[in-house]
């Protein structure tokens, strides 16, 4: 955003009575006048508690102000700065639009909002107990460093937006669709909900996610597809019933996961290391663990057709009544695994000997 050229300096009491003017107009738009300024330094004045819903801020500073319990329905922000400003209680059950502004260190405390945030700056800012009412949607705006704690953005549309270093606390992500967004080391706290979340086409490196869950009641389920997680750290989460269809956990520490009943199609687990997960009855086909360090993981009853696990170490693990046919286990270590009623039909066993049709549970040379 451009430097805003100030034209005007605006004074508490300037501010009041513009005030006064633009509630006159919203009772009879042929009366008073409706706030639409621009080029204005409101910098460090107070709205609090005042109706300004329908005005227009184009290009104007609105740097510490106080905007608590300011109802601002329908109001358009539009290359504004407003660093350091206060939204305490402030509400919008109109869509509200913010565009190509600014909030560094700004405070957003019990919120409700509805609106559309496009092109905008947050950093350092915190988020607390704010409502994204349904209908809102961020779209390439930034979020890096931020703070969420105990927040709702639920069943709204978030796009190309980045939220690096930012930390979910207790936080309602049941429903958002995150879209072609970068979400790189961010934290996800064991209080935060993510029931029907939609993660397309992201970038969520290094992240560190703990005790996830999905309720098995959620419609529609969790949906993650072409997202990376690579270097992301995944704890005592359970995702099991969902879809995580051409994602990627290359290098991700992933332990006492759970992936059962889950669609893991063209996912990438290449050198991830973990323990005492879980995939039993899982659709993983097409699936790289090559040089993955996953000991005593259940795969029972789990499809792994033409999945790649080279170089594995797979110690413990069972693939009782697995599908195993035409997967590469070239160089891998099955130490004490069990096979049990599995089909190896086509499958490269560790020292390179490729199993015969009719190998079930032992692999017979062909």
């Amino acid at each position: 955003m451009s430097e805003i050229t100030i034209q005007r300096e605006l004074t508490q009491k300037e501010l009041d009575q513009m005030i006064n003017q633009h509630l006159i107009w919203l009772g009879n738009d042929r009366l008073g006048q409706r706030i639409d300024a621009r080029f204005i330094d409101f910098g460090g004045l107070s709205f609090k508690g005042k109706n300004i819903s329908k005005a227009i801020f184009r290009e104007c500073v609105l740097e510490f102000c106080n905007f608590t319990d300011t109802q601002i329905d329908d109001v358009i922000f539009i290359e504004c700065e407003l660093k350091e400003s206060h939204f305490v209680k402030t509400t919008s059950n109109l869509r509200s639009i913010f565009k190509e502004c600014t909030f560094e260190n700004a405070v957003f405390d019990r919120c409700a909002f509805r609106v559309e945030i496009e092109n905008c700056k947050f950093p350092n800012v915190n988020f607390s107990s704010v409502q994204l009412i349904v209908g809102s949607s961020l779209a390439g705006s930034e979020f890096n460093d931020t703070v969420w704690t105990g927040c709702t953005l639920g069943n709204n549309n978030i796009s190309f937006c980045k939220f690096d270093r930012s930390r979910f606390l207790a936080t309602s992500l049941d429903g958002v669709r995150f879209f072609s967004c970068l979400l790189n080391e961010t934290y996800w706290d064991n209080a935060t909900t993510i029931d029907g979340i939609r993660i397309l086409k992201c970038i969520i490196k290094n992240a560190d996610i703990q005790y996830k869950y999905f309720s098995k009641s959620a419609n529609p389920k969790c949906q993650v597809r072409d997202t990376i997680f690579d270097g992301s750290q995944l704890f005592k989460c359970d995702f099991s019933g969902q879809e995580f269809e051409g994602v990627s956990f290359a290098n991700a520490q992933i332990k006492s996961v759970h992936f059962v009943e889950c669609d893991l199609t063209k996912s990438n687990f290449e050198n991830a290391i973990g323990s005492e997960n879980r995939f039993y009855r899982s659709t993983i086909v097409n699936v790289v663990f090559t040089s993955a360090d996953f000991p005593h993981g259940n795969f029972t009853d789990a499809s792994l057709r033409r999945s790649k696990m080279n170089g594995a170490i797979l110690t413990g693990a069972v693939f009782s009544n697995a599908d195993l046919r035409l997967v590469d286990l070239t160089g891998s270590t099955i130490t004490n695994a069990k096979f049990d009623n599995a089909k190896l039909a086509g499958a490269i066993w560790p020292n390179g000997i490729v199993c015969d049709v009719g190998s079930i549970g032992n692999c017979i040379p062909i």
